[in-house]
């Protein structure tokens, strides 16, 4: 063992290899081989800086930990709320150095689960150090191929320990197996004050071997979900949260129609009265890796979707990515006339049927600019199935909608009708996607949400002062 030992004026950090140390040394857990001393005058000059930081993001980079390492070491006030893992720092050995992000003060936790023995140790004491997460989001795998060997990143009692997170508010898993997700299911119900729920399937074949009973969630109002719809029904009855509002579908193929039709009864009948979102994806890079799925299973009519034109307070219906969904010129009267509070509307529509006939066509999306807070919509049709006399008849409204992305292909001839049109349709418009034989301009339809993650100013000058100091 080697130690630096500085003068009365300043702060002490002491190195160990951890191959012996005697019964009275109380050495402070550090990184191997590293010694990192900041003097008095060093200490008090970086001190208003840390007492400011509030969010930090570590990636794979010593510099960082080592940073860190010496402002805790140097009891200098470090109150982080915002931690930010994007990868494993694998150039030292920091798994007995959990104390440097867990405290009292971590209110959110995002990181990337890639290694043993790591994330395991910052698991067993979450609980203890970190008792007031709030967010806490994970990405990764649970399981890691090792040759030709699966190993499990985290164990399930491990796992399962999330569940002592009295304060969590938001929890976003990892890829997780359906039969280990039903059996942290009943934990997570009994948190008290969890709101956001976001969990994603493992593609392997290990299946739940039944429901287990479970009634709470007392305070649940999001949920994304990307594993087995036929799980959804018993959720919805467990869920005694009187503010559910929100459901995300992702899924890897089509929901046969029926199936889908079942999970919006159950849903609308339990929580109708306040669900103010439901979003249906299936992204189009995981259906290029399942080309034998029947499409035609999947195929979504104003009938499958009847439950949910009787929520009232609905503000966003979505149903994209690889989906197909018939809607007729009357079903567009229908959705308008029934969910008066739509914000945004997107749906992947069929634009003509079986003989080539165009489903929808400009003027049957007037009914849009009736609904008064409407300001996304994304829909397929014909746009070149109406004369020019007839676009020019379209009628100014008042509409507040700002973003209008038409998916369609409009000849070069009548693309200025098309557009006066829209504009008179849709007064307010900012942004106008469409394309031609000629010019294109558009954006995919994929959807993700996550927390950003903002550059903290402060720490980049504690980085600016430390390594002026010397560097490593």
């Amino acid at each position: 063992m080697r130690a630096i030992h500085t003068t009365k004026h300043s702060c002490i950090i002491q190195v160990q290899d951890n191959t012996s140390r005697t019964r009275e040394e109380t050495a402070p857990n550090t990184t191997e081989g590293t010694v990192f001393a900041l003097t008095e005058a060093e200490a008090l000059g970086l001190r208003p800086l840390t007492g400011r930081l509030q969010s930090l993001m570590l990636k794979d980079d010593f510099l960082n930990w080592t940073f860190l390492l010496a402002i805790r070491e140097a009891n200098l006030p470090l109150k982080l709320r915002h931690i930010y893992i994007s990868q494993h720092p694998r150039l030292w050995r920091w798994e007995h150095h959990h104390h440097l992000i867990l405290t009292l003060y971590l209110r959110d936790l995002q990181m990337t689960i890639l290694l043993k023995p790591t994330w395991p140790t910052i698991f067993k004491s979450m609980a203890h150090l970190a008792p007031n997460i709030e967010f806490l989001s994970l990405d990764g795998h649970l399981v890691i191929q090792w040759g030709e060997e699966s190993l499990p990143v985290i164990d399930e009692p491990t796992l399962l320990s999330i569940g002592a997170l009295l304060q969590l508010k938001s929890l976003r898993l990892p890829l997780i197996s359906e039969a280990l997700l039903m059996k942290l299911l009943p934990r997570l119900a009994l948190l008290p004050k969890l709101e956001r729920f976001y969990s994603e399937h493992d593609s392997g074949h290990e299946q739940p071997e039944r429901e287990p009973p479970f009634i709470a969630f007392p305070a649940l109002r999001s949920l994304r979900w990307d594993h087995s719809v036929a799980i959804l029904p018993h959720l919805f009855q467990s869920i005694q949260s009187p503010n559910f509002s929100s459901l995300y579908i992702a899924q890897r193929k089509p929901i046969i129609s029926f199936v889908l039709r079942d999970v919006l009864q159950s849903l609308t009948k339990l929580h109708g009265s306040t669900l103010a979102s439901f979003i249906h994806h299936i992204p189009w890079f995981l259906w290029s890796r399942n080309r034998d799925i029947d499409l035609l299973q999947g195929h979504i009519t104003i009938h499958i979707l009847q439950p949910l034109l009787d929520c009232q307070n609905l503000t966003t219906l979505e149903l994209t990515g690889h989906i197909e969904v018939r809607l007729l010129p009357d079903d567009i009267q229908r959705i308008c006339g029934s969910l008066l509070k739509l914000q945004s509307f997107k749906v992947a529509t069929d634009i003509s049927d079986e003989d080539g006939n165009p489903l929808l066509t400009t003027i049957d999306l007037q009914p849009f600019s009736h609904l008064p807070d409407l300001e996304r919509l994304f829909i397929q049709f014909d746009g070149s199935a109406n004369t020019a006399d007839e676009l020019k008849s379209i009628l100014k409204s008042t509409s507040k909608l700002r973003s209008f992305n038409v998916s369609i292909s409009v000849p070069p001839a009548s693309a200025r009708d098309f557009v006066s049109a829209v504009k008179r349709m849709f007064p307010k418009l900012q942004l106008l996607s469409y394309e031609t034989a000629t010019d294109s301009t558009g954006s995919d339809n994929d959807r993700f949400e996550d927390k950003p993650k903002t550059r903290n100013w402060d720490w980049d000058k504690v980085l600016f002062k430390l390594r002026s100091k010397r560097e490593i």
